[in-house]
């Protein structure tokens, strides 16, 4: 149970999430209707929906893939990370659907990746960082990408002990670093970790996946 919670904070992938290529899913345990707002992280509202434990809810975001870019590195943004807010505790599981739709490239989003968020649990002020595997041959841009989003204002954000950025709520950074980098901040974030292609040695075929999963804090 300990990743449902009334308030979940999603950081930006690599790609942007606002795209029917990305589907949110939600689920509860409790009984009767219960109501979630989903919110860009600058606050502006997305849609209302209502689930209940005998009946998640499965939403696609609306855009289309092929025209979005890519979040992009070492750059301030105000709404590239989710807010889901429930009468309730809920869990949510972002994924992302559709990464070979016609048009799309790594440039905008590719991926059919899976995440699930940590809730209460994935709010810290302290994240060892790392990546599935050590090896980053056929990584796009040669390195995965991290992420991280504050939830509150003027929360300032360390990369192995040398301010990065200074964050306001809702804003988000994405970078990278070295594996077991450590990220802090003065004030509760969370942290992603994923990459723009990922093409595993051993795998087969011509195309390229993404892989998104949240960074449990220290």
């Amino acid at each position: 149970s300990a990743q449902y919670a009334n308030k979940h904070y999603i950081a930006p992938s690599p790609w942007q999430y606002w795209s029917n290529a990305n589907e949110i899913v939600i689920s509860t345990t409790m009984p009767g209707n219960v109501t979630v707002n989903l919110k860009k992280s600058n606050g502006n509202a997305i849609t209302t929906l209502t689930v209940t434990a005998t009946n998640p809810v499965s939403y696609r975001f609306v855009g289309d893939p092929g025209s979005v870019s890519r979040n992009m590195l070492n750059t301030i943004a105000s709404d590239r990370g989710l807010i889901v807010e429930a009468s309730e505790p809920v869990s949510v599981n972002m994924r992302n659907i559709a990464s070979d739709s016609p048009g799309t490239t790594n440039l905008t989003i590719k991926g059919n990746a899976s995440l699930v968020s940590f809730g209460n649990e994935g709010i810290g002020l302290a994240f060892r960082l790392g990546y599935y595997r050590n090896s980053y041959t056929g990584i796009t841009n040669g390195a995965p990408i991290y992420s991280v989003m504050a939830i509150e204002n003027g929360t300032i954000i360390s990369l192995n002990r040398s301010v990065m950025a200074i964050l306001n709520a809702g804003q988000s950074r994405l970078f990278t670093t070295t594996m077991g980098s450590l990220l802090t901040a003065d004030k509760p974030v969370v942290s992603n970790v994923g990459t723009y292609g990922d093409t595993p040695p051993s795998c087969s075929g011509n195309g390229e996946d993404g892989t998104v999963d949240q960074i449990a804090p220290v």
